[in-house]
């Protein structure tokens, strides 16, 4: 079996490494490849790289599986359905040093890195949780949404679809989170979050997201990024 990872970019590296680790240990996959639409080179980070459509014709469904490597939620969406409407398969990437409740529920087309998930957690398809995350228990995490590095989830939250959870972000037990927002780096949520906003600062403040994260900071007549 063939590992396509769909993104060349700097995490499809890291992507790339960290399937190399599952790989020692588990022995999944004879080969990996890149999948990129953007890209010129036809080699990258010492694999051969294919934009989709080479990638279609030539490998069969049941010859390669797929990983998302973006962490922009609303583009891992948008590469799930297209691969899904070609009739291939996601690879759920696990790490096997976490730490992940018999209980959980993983999705097609994860990716879990060295974390701790919780018992009863359902981790919903195409969604990735990175490096160093806590995930309490009861938690249900939606499609296409991207736990970033070190976050913490406490006990029966929802997180929506296409949401961002940003580095160290802290959210209190039974948290609603709409689907697609951005909770910043570092924020500290403490009552539910509606969709489609940026929540930012300890408590949190909610602002309405704009198309490239930055927001207005009517206080301080600024634009901060997020």
């Amino acid at each position: 079996m063939i590992l396509g990872i769909y993104g060349g970019g700097g995490m499809g590296k890291t992507i790339v490494d960290f399937a190399k680790i599952i790989n020692a240990k588990n022995h999944q996959w004879d080969k990996f490849i890149f999948i990129d639409d953007v890209l010129q080179s036809k080699r990258e980070y010492g694999l051969d790289v294919f934009s989709f459509d080479e990638m279609g014709h030539a490998f069969k469904p049941d010859e390669i599986e797929l990983s998302i490597s973006l962490g922009e939620p609303e583009y891992r969406e948008m590469l799930y359905n297209r691969i899904k409407a070609a009739g291939y398969s996601l690879a759920r990437l696990v790490d096997p040093d976490a730490v992940i409740a018999g209980t959980a529920r993983l999705g097609e087309g994860v990716i879990i890195t060295k974390c701790l998930i919780g018992s009863d957690v359902v981790i919903s398809d195409n969604s990735m949780v990175l490096w160093d995350a806590i995930i309490g228990h009861d938690v249900v995490v939606g499609s296409h949404t991207v736990i970033a590095v070190g976050a913490f989830i406490g006990g029966h939250c929802k997180i929506g679809n296409k949401v961002y959870v940003g580095v160290r972000a802290i959210l209190r037990d039974r948290i609603l989170v709409e689907d697609t927002a951005v909770l910043a780096l570092g924020s500290v949520i403490v009552k539910s979050v509606p969709g489609d906003v940026v929540a930012l600062g300890n408590p949190a403040r909610f602002i309405k997201k704009t198309a490239d994260y930055r927001v207005f900071d009517k206080k301080n007549d600024s634009v901060q990024d997020v």
